[in-house]
Parts: C-alpha cells; sequence; structure tokens
C-alpha cells in the first residue's frame, strides 16, 4: 500500500511540475508518469511469497534438527 501511495504522490509531483513549467513557458523536461502493468505486481508478489514460503520451510527444518539434536544428547 505504501508503493501504491508513493506512485500516487510522485505522479501528483510530475504533473505539478509540468504544469509549472508549462505556465512559464518553459520547454516541458519533467517525465511522464510510468504506470505499471498490475501483471508486473502479481509476478513480483508471486515471487517474494514462494521466497517466503522456502525461507519458513529452512526455519522449520531448522528448528526440528535442532529440536531433534537436543533430544539425542539428553537420550
Amino acid at each position: 500500500m505504501e508503493f501504491r501511495a508513493a506512485r500516487y504522490r510522485r505522479g501528483h509531483v510530475l504533473n505539478e511540475a509540468q504544469r509549472a513549467q508549462r505556465s512559464i513557458g518553459e520547454p516541458i523536461t519533467v517525465p511522464e508518469q510510468r504506470w505499471y502493468d498490475a501483471q508486473i505486481l502479481d509476478t513480483i508478489q508471486r515471487a517474494v511469497e514462494k521466497q517466503a514460503a522456502e525461507l519458513g520451510a529452512q526455519f522449520a527444518e531448522e528448528l526440528t534438527q535442532t529440536r531433534e539434536d537436543h533430544v539425542s544428547e539428553k537420550g
């Protein structure tokens, strides 16, 4: 949500800068707002979810191994 809000804020700033350049008669040098396809965001989200699941599974394996090592030492 923060990134989307920042994207809208950036768009507003760019629009105001372009409007200011037009009003004083300067050539427009401010870049146009770039809107990314939502599919890109979905791809990023899937990659992050996959990596998070892998890290969670790795943690679970390490925790299980630590527990088993601890139990075998006591036994």
